[in-house]
């Protein structure tokens, strides 16, 4: 028998489907009721985000309280790279940089359609060694679905 929480996330992965499969929906709506539905996924107590730019790229980072940090971690976010932002994807940042003890910076890149490919690459592309030098720390580049995508084309 499936346990409670593999229940309540076979709910909203059906309920994600249905609120997002609809070819007439305006992409405006879907990432609206993406940073929603994401948003309800909270930060862990003890992690500290500030809204930060690092080296011209805003964004947001993450740091556990009372850690001194041995790494950074830049991760980029999802969304088949038409949707997520700092909004959505909050939570999981901060969650990975309190099971990591490292701080974690979660950049805003342009989005497609109105950034098409490579532009979101060029531009992580040409500002991922300043940041790496800026960190004074060594890095992990990290990201889920699209973000991770990303990740591996910059590796």
């Amino acid at each position: 028998m499936a346990s409670v929480k593999a229940r309540a996330t076979t709910l909203m992965v059906k309920g994600l489907r249905a609120a997002f499969y609809s070819e007439s929906m305006d992409l405006k709506e879907m990432r609206k009721g993406f940073e929603v539905l994401m948003s309800r996924f909270s930060l862990p107590f003890n992690v500290r985000m500030t809204r930060e730019s690092i080296s011209g790229l805003r964004g947001a980072m993450f740091l556990p309280e009372n850690v001194r940090p041995k790494c950074s971690i830049l991760f980029l976010h999802g969304g088949a790279y038409a949707m997520g932002s700092v909004k959505t994807h909050a939570g999981l940042a901060a969650h990975l940089a309190k099971a990591a003890q490292a701080q974690v910076f979660l950049p805003s890149y342009p989005l497609a359609p109105e950034h098409p490919f490579p532009q979101a690459l060029n531009l992580l592309s040409d500002w991922l060694p300043q940041w790496a030098e800026s960190q004074g720390l060594p890095f992990f580049l990290a990201g889920d679905s699209a973000g991770g995508g990303l990740a591996l084309a910059l590796h």
